[in-house]
């Protein structure tokens, strides 16, 4: 399926053009390389690029750290094998085959660990919705193989998460924090998912109540439909998850709370719009307004378009394109996205992008509330209270902060 319908149309220039060289100074020929293979579908002008490119003096070590970083490794592969694979040192043939062999057997073990999962959840009458993982492999890109994951997530109705959360223990998962029962409701109030591990199968599972963090304006207003759901085959068999509508409007918000640090996050959403053709527009963009996510809808196809050339209709684009803040904002991800010094791990500046994406002020004060008062399992640990003095965890945790913070400037 071609991504450019007319090989002498304006968009075909205007997405092709942007999509090789995503800034105005020079990518290094590695990244472009990464860039024009970042795709399941490829068109000749990135097949004729990525001929050149590989026959330049590369840095090929640079280049495999840089899929992995981001991501892309299985998609490096399909693209290097077929186009050019002589062309191609066969070390570097050897390490990118190793290494999609190793996703796909991990991806079919997560796979088989899901199905289980959902059945179980189902047997005990709780209503489950896998998302990301391997049913996003399945929806935008049509191969499991095909993606990068790591965790299992499984949304369930609030009111089902003790249940579900007992369920999973029961076979051999283990909670990242053990709660009292009193706790426990507390913190299903707070958070939006539990994270469970089990040793013996190395597998990690995302309990979520909530898609996003809750209080915000997009679990806050999320009214569920008929419409944000369908039924895909994974594994041969037919499990209940996101529609692509609804997926895409799920990744944009996401790739914002990430603020689109990784190429991966930029791959989902591109494959999952090249891969559905007759997506409701209409009701992207209603539903993108009345979650108060627009911004973030807009700057997520703003990012697949200019930096990985993905087609949209013509009154989208012009939409997206008329925004100059969510211009500004793509250039501030394009310049980190690829930034040669590491990201410090300092919450407020890893969610810059985040933060200018929200629509709400409301959100934006919550943001700085959450992160600073709300008490964490970790307050609990400390300072062990009854759970009807709740209400002294938020000065605890500030202390504790501040106790943090200023023993790190110290040191």
């Amino acid at each position: 399926m071609e991504l450019i319908q007319n090989p002498k149309s304006k968009i075909k220039n205007r997405t092709a053009e942007s999509s090789i060289t995503i800034s105005p100074k020079k990518q290094r020929p590695e990244i472009e390389l990464l860039l024009c293979c970042a795709r399941t579908q490829m068109q000749p002008e990135y097949a004729e690029r990525i001929c050149q490119l590989v026959q330049q003096d590369l840095d090929w070590h640079c280049l495999l750290e840089a899929a992995s970083w981001h991501g892309v490794m299985p998609l490096l592969h399909l693209q290097l094998k077929d186009i050019c694979p002589q062309a191609v040192p066969q070390p570097v043939l050897d390490d990118l085959r190793n290494a999609f062999n190793a996703n796909a057997r991990k991806n079919l073990l997560l796979s088989g660990e899901l199905l289980k999962l959902l059945k179980i959840f189902k047997d005990h009458g709780i209503p489950s919705i896998p998302f990301k993982g391997s049913v996003l492999a399945a929806v935008a890109y049509k191969n499991i193989g095909m993606r990068e994951f790591a965790d299992l997530d499984i949304l369930v109705p609030e009111q089902f998460v003790p249940q579900a959360r007992k369920l999973l223990i029961a076979q051999g998962y283990q909670p990242q924090f053990n709660l009292t029962d009193a706790q426990e409701l507390i913190y299903i109030n707070l958070r939006n998912e539990h994270m469970f591990w089990h040793q013996d199968k190395q597998i990690p599972v995302d309990l979520h109540w909530s898609m996003m963090p809750k209080n915000f304006s997009f679990s806050r207003k999320l009214e569920f439909s008929e419409k944000w759901y369908e039924q895909v085959y994974l594994g041969g068999n037919l499990v209940q998850t996101l529609s692509a509508e609804s997926l895409l409007l799920f990744l944009c918000a996401h790739g914002s709370k990430d603020s689109w640090l990784r190429l991966k996050l930029i791959c989902d959403l591109a494959e999952l719009i090249r891969s559905h053709k007759e997506l409701d527009w209409d009701w992207i963009l209603a539903n993108g307004g009345k979650l108060g996510t627009k911004r973030m809808l807009f700057l997520g196809l703003y990012l697949s378009q200019d930096i990985l050339g993905v087609v949209l209709p013509e009154n989208i684009f012009q939409q997206v394109q008329s925004d100059p803040l969510i211009k500004a904002l793509a250039s501030q991800v394009k310049q980190q996205l690829f930034s040669q010094t590491k990201q410090e791990n300092k919450l407020l500046k890893r969610k810059t992008i985040y933060l200018k994406t929200m629509e709400s002020l409301q959100d934006k004060i919550w943001f700085y509330f959450d992160n600073v008062m709300t008490p964490t399992p970790l307050e609990w640990a400390i300072v062990p209270l009854p759970m009807r003095v709740f209400p002294l965890y938020y000065p605890i945790r500030l202390m504790r902060l501040i106790i943090k913070h200023s023993m790190r400037r110290l040191s």
